[in-house]
Order: structure tokens, then sequence, then C-alpha cells
């Protein structure tokens, strides 16, 4: 683009906690952005979660064994997963690839992969309060407890992978220690593992601050806006919303990470 001629603004489609944390990262570096969510900012799956901020839970979901636990679950009516059953090609293709990631080696590479990110998690939510986005954040350690010696003998090998690999590796507790941390646990506890590091932030407060933050930055957040297509022009997209088009930036501005 020519010097003197304004650059199309940067589009963010969706208005969730990941979508704002975008649009936030992106006005930080100096870009014209523009959020659209269909619904209400927030609204979503983002106000149902749980705001954990915990590189101990950093670990991938396929690994050596998940195949076997998944077929138990899915047998099991109150099981944690279920899968339509289906012949198509993209599902098909799923299974492949999540069956190849269940392999040793694509577990660790991941594992190693999670845990370097995880540790850009907590400092990410403190350069967020320097920007002076307002959220509610509380630094509380994860406990794990164990009603099982097999659940307990799980745990203590995930703690050891993630210190082998120089992760978030929470601190092995006992039967008592962790029923001292948690008194409501009660009997039947064999013990546990804590995470100091760990800690959480309220959910809509985070999501309420974001949008705060950008429109006090004057970033348009198109709210009740859904996003019908997306198609290339030129060298830009054109974003189709229920209310129009808006021709979308490719470039961003600056290189530094936020």
């Amino acid at each position: 683009m020519s010097e003197g001629v304004a650059a199309d603004p940067v589009v963010v489609v969706g208005g969730g906690a990941v979508g704002l944390a975008i649009a936030e990262a992106l006005t930080s570096r100096g870009a014209d952005t523009i959020v659209v969510e269909r619904g209400r900012c927030g609204g979503g799956a983002s106000a149902g979660n749980a705001g954990w901020i915990t590189p101990s839970l950093a670990i991938p979901v396929p690994g050596p064994g998940v195949i076997g636990e998944s077929l138990r679950w899915l047998i099991n009516p109150s099981g944690p997963l279920w899968i339509r059953p289906s012949l198509s090609p993209a599902m098909l293709e799923w299974i492949a690839r999540f069956v190849r990631g269940c392999s040793r080696t694509s577990y660790h590479r991941g594992l190693v992969a999670l845990q370097g990110a995880g540790t850009l998690a907590g400092p990410a939510f403190d350069r967020l309060a320097e920007r002076g986005v307002e959220f509610e954040l509380h630094d509380e350690p994860l406990l794990y407890p164990a009603f099982a010696q097999a659940e307990f003998d799980h745990l203590l090998r995930v703690a050891d992978e993630l210190a082998r690999v120089g992760g978030h590796a929470p601190r092995r507790l006992s039967a008592a220690e962790t029923v001292a941390g948690e008194p409501a646990l009660g009997d039947g506890v064999v013990g546990g593992l804590i995470a100091d590091g760990d800690s959480r932030v309220r959910p809509e407060s985070l999501t309420a601050g974001l949008q705060r933050a950008l429109e006090a930055r004057g970033v348009q957040v198109r709210q009740g806006e859904p996003v019908t297509a997306l198609t290339p022009d030129r060298g830009r997209w054109l974003v189709q919303t229920s209310d129009g088009s808006l021709a979308a930036n490719t470039s961003l501005p600056g290189t530094k990470c936020c």
C-alpha cells in the first residue's frame, strides 16, 4: 500500500476471551482493529470457562493409553467422551491423526511444546494489567486429590514427566496434607498434588475488562453481527456480515510480540 493511504483495519471475528485478547494485543501494537461478534462479547464458551491459568494442566490430550481409556468412556453413559459415529472422510481423518498423536514420541513433543507455552500465560496476564486492562485475578494453587492408589500413581507419573521436561511440576502431598489443604475432601483421600504457581481469573471480568479497554482506545466492537463469509479481494479479505461488508488488512504493523 502506498504511503499516505490509510490501511484497511484488522478484523477480529469473535468476541470471546481469545478474540478480545487478540484485538487488545493488536491495538497495543498500533493496529487499527475491529471486533465482530455474532452475539454478545464474552457470552459464549468464555462465560462458562473456569478461568484457570494452569501450566500444570498443560499436557496433551492424546497420549499412550488414551485409546483404550476412550473406548471405555464411549460405552459409559456418564463418561466424559461421546462421539457421534460417522464414516465421513473428515471423521476418519481426525481419528487417524488422533491415533498417530497417541504415540510416546508425539506425546513427548506435545508435552514440551505445551509446557513452553504454559509458562508464558502468567506473565501475559501481568502485561494485560500493566496496559490498563482491569480484571479479577487470584493467585490460588490448584489441588489434585486422589481417592485410589492407581489414581495417585497416575498423578505422580504425570508430575515426573513434567519435571523431566523442565515443566511446571506440582508438589506431592500425603493424604493428611491433601485434606489439610481442602478439609471438605474428608476420608478416602490417599494423597495428592498441589500446583503452587497456578492462578485463576473471573472469566466475565476478563472479557468485560478487555472490551472496556478496547472501546476506550476507540476500537469498534460490533455485537449482534454474525459473519457470513470471508472473500479474498486483491490481496485483502472482505468480511461479509449481516450488516454489510468490511475490508480487512492482511498485514500487521511491527513484529514484536505482545
